[in-house]
């Protein structure tokens, strides 16, 4: 995807295994991928983009392709590809030669051939990817009982012909949800807020169950199906974004840039720590490098009690909490800490040069991290963090007639987002909760491995 910072931003985490045997032979490779930024998706901000295959299918696929997709030529038709400003962000040349977005179109078609992809299913996923652009351009209205109602309901029609679902169901899913009561169920309406999360929720779980199937087949094609893997070793190399600090900076940044404390924590202990202590034992005269310890600054992030998680899920579940009231009583559960304080008087932005109006303690607070101080305004945190499928969508896209999703949504799913089945832990609907298991699962590979480090400073 674009960001302000970079043309060519991946936006996840990439961890590229190479099996060696015994012997040193090379076996084959795997590559495993962490914290996808699903909600960019579904909105970006100004200056930035969605991912790049949504623009090279508009620029790339031939006009025969653009009709069987219901594809418009223009990026500003579709409101997944707009902006902040309401308008799409005007495209760079192309990330390598200039060639553009038609030009990397035939890149991508090109390496999914490679892979083996079939031609069946090429032109599935572009159906796919074609109706998440047509479903993040239903609106709603309100009926005068105050509950939501598909407005257009042509593009409405396209999503449902594209994803290869039927209108009825689609549009039950996007409008009410099933409450299973002893003895029966029943259809409850969704408000306009609700019905609009239901239908973002939708797009970031086909594109994220999208993903997870390119990286498969990848995977696929990248080792034989028959070599086994028991007792071998592996070189690993791991690609994550770095420490991110925007004029405005949200959710996202705060996932990235904990990533990157967690990282960096790693790094200190294995450069500094277990050095200094394997020099210690064999009686090496050292004078010792002070390093500052950032398990405080984790705490106050993700740890127990009234860490900013704790609290973000404790207000997403309330059903008439605010952004506002989440932010103040985080700032009061932290008055005493050095490491989360209120924005200074007069600040309007992650950096305090940008536009706008100035912040209070119920939009914005400040983290102190080994990297600097960040300021997150917290507008949209609750929506963001509330991220979880229904199971009525689910249940849509199970019976889907297309190629791709009929394989990727299981009867009865709940959590379609991350492949969980039904029940699950208490938090498992949470994407905070579900970004923090990921970096958990991640952290636990590097500990058990011999790290070594690229520090790249831009």
């Amino acid at each position: 995807a674009t960001t302000v910072m970079n043309p060519n931003s991946s936006r996840f985490g990439k961890f590229t295994q190479i099996h060696v045997s015994k012997k040193g032979a090379i076996l084959g490779a795997s590559i495993q991928t962490y914290l996808l930024e699903a909600t960019r998706v579904v909105v970006h901000a100004e200056r930035n983009c969605n991912y790049h295959i949504f623009y090279q299918i508009v620029a790339g696929l031939s006009s025969s392709e653009k009709a069987s997709c219901q594809l418009e030529s223009d990026a500003n038709k579709y409101a997944y590809l707009r902006n902040a400003t309401g308008k799409a962000t005007a495209r760079p040349g192309g990330r390598v030669g200039g060639g553009g977005d038609a030009a990397e179109f035939k890149d991508s078609l090109s390496v999914l051939q490679k892979i083996g992809v079939s031609e069946k299913l090429i032109a599935s996923l572009w159906e796919t990817l074609s109706g998440l652009l047509a479903l993040g351009n239903i609106t709603y209205g309100e009926t005068v009982n105050g509950d939501a109602c598909i407005q257009n309901t042509k593009a409405l029609g396209t999503a449902c012909k594209l994803l290869q679902c039927h209108d009825a169901l689609l549009q039950q899913g996007l409008t009410s949800r099933t409450l299973k009561l002893k003895g029966g169920e029943m259809q409850v309406p969704l408000k306009q807020e609700e019905a609009e999360s239901a239908r973002d929720a939708l797009a970031k779980a086909v594109y994220g169950k999208l993903f997870s199937w390119i990286v498969t087949q990848i995977n696929t094609a990248l080792i034989d199906k028959d070599t086994k893997l028991d007792d071998t070793g592996f070189l690993g190399i791991l690609d994550i974004y770095g420490f991110e600090n925007f004029e405005r900076n949200s959710l996202e940044q705060l996932l990235i840039n904990f990533t990157n404390e967690q990282l960096h924590q790693h790094f200190a202990i294995a450069l500094f720590k277990t050095e200094q202590e394997i020099y210690k034992s064999e009686g090496i005269v050292w004078p010792g490098v002070e390093w500052e310890d950032n398990t405080a600054c984790l705490e106050a992030i993700s740890g127990k009690g009234g860490s900013i998680f704790n609290l973000l899920t404790e207000h997403s579940r309330l059903p008439k909490s605010s952004d506002a009231s989440m932010t103040e009583g985080l700032l009061n559960e932290h008055r005493k800490s050095k490491h989360i304080s209120p924005p200074k008087m007069g600040s309007k932005g992650g950096r305090g040069t940008g536009a706008g109006t100035k912040l209070t303690g119920k939009e914005a607070f400040v983290i102190a991290h080994f990297a600097g101080s960040v300021m997150y305004q917290t507008a949209g945190w609750l929506k963001k963090n509330t991220d979880s499928l229904h199971e009525d969508l689910s249940l849509c896209m199970s019976s889907s007639s297309a190629p791709i999703l009929k394989d990727l949504f299981s009867v009865g799913s709940i959590n379609a987002f991350t492949g969980g089945s039904k029940g699950g832990g208490k938090r498992a609907g949470f994407v905070a909760d579900k970004y923090q298991k990921q970096l958990d699962d991640l952290m636990r590979t590097l500990r058990a491995t011999s790290s070594h480090f690229v520090r790249c400073i831009k």
